[in-house]
């Protein structure tokens, strides 16, 4: 899904069957979502490596 904007009109037409307000709150969601999901993975890769550092 393309988040360049977030017109209702546009998203409604993306997401069939939806009520365009209740599109532009999914896609915030969705938006919300993948950059907590890259922080958490982010911060396991941190604790890995800090593992492996003091292992050695």
């Amino acid at each position: 899904m393309e988040y360049s904007t977030l017109d209702p009109d546009r998203v409604g037409r993306m997401i069939d069957g939806l009520d365009p307000v209740d599109a532009v709150l999914l896609e915030w969601l969705e938006l919300f979502g993948d950059a907590a999901d890259g922080l958490v993975r982010r911060g396991q890769e941190q604790y890995q490596l800090l593992r492996v550092e003091t292992l050695l």
